[in-house]
């Protein structure tokens, strides 16, 4: 029997299986965290492993995990037990800097950290934000991990900027009910990615609606390299 396709069920129910096996109470809460940490441990080397996925390139040209990657999370999983039991928004957010070797080789844009912390230091839980782009008109591909990073919730609907989708105007006037509707106070635009040369060779540009609405309701308060931060006027 070829047993690949059965490795990552196995993986997701040997936390339930392990947690079955729960010790005293005098060691509570063990059993389930070394129970994910070894399902996480499989899934980032068995997996990929006996998949044939590490240090492969697939057609599309983009490269799935390699074995540097699968041993820096390994890394993570032993010397940063509180991303697992808080998650990333919350530790990202309230850890020292500079970021140690480890975390910092996933989180490596200190802008972008920098500019997540000035906004989730005015913000709560319940508020949400928006992060787009400085020209909303051109998208080649836009950043969304800020949003995970932040752990605020996100503003609008189309919050993955696509090109022929959130550049033309019937979406983005939406997108500007959206940021309305929520109450969106805090912006974050990043610098548009120049993009491949088919992009640039296409050329196109769609609507400015969004762009000329977020100029005149927002103003810009702190710059973090290619991220600025920018809050409602009046408010």
């Amino acid at each position: 029997m070829h047993f690949r396709p059965l490795l990552p069920l196995v993986t997701l129910l040997l936390p339930v299986v392990v947690n079955k096996c729960q010790p005293s109470a005098d060691h509570k809460g063990s059993v389930p965290k070394i129970g994910i940490r070894l399902a996480v441990l499989i899934l980032v080397v068995v997996v990929p492993w006996r998949l044939g996925y590490l240090e492969c390139k697939v057609s599309t040209g983009y490269f799935l995990p390699n074995l540097g990657d699968v041993i820096t999370g390994a890394r993570l999983l032993t010397t940063h037990p509180d991303l697992l039991q808080n998650g990333d928004s919350n530790f990202l957010m309230t850890t020292h800097t500079p970021l140690d070797a480890a975390i910092s080789s996933l989180y490596s844009d200190e802008d972008e950290l920098q500019a997540a912390r000035f906004v989730h230091a005015r913000t709560t839980e319940d508020e949400a934000v928006y992060i787009g782009l400085q020209d909303h008109s051109r998208v080649f591909a836009n950043h969304i991990r800020t949003y995970w990073i932040l752990g605020r919730r996100i503003g609008v609907k189309h919050y993955l900027l696509e090109p022929g989708m959130t550049t033309e105007d019937p979406v983005q006037k939406i997108m500007i009910q959206d940021i309305q509707k929520n109450n969106v106070n805090w912006i974050i635009l990043v610098e548009n990615l120049a993009g491949d040369k088919d992009f640039q060779k296409l050329g196109y540009s769609g609507s400015s609606r969004q762009d000329l609405f977020i100029r005149d309701a927002f103003e810009v308060i702190r710059v973090f390299g290619k991220y600025s931060v920018l809050h409602r006027r009046g408010v």
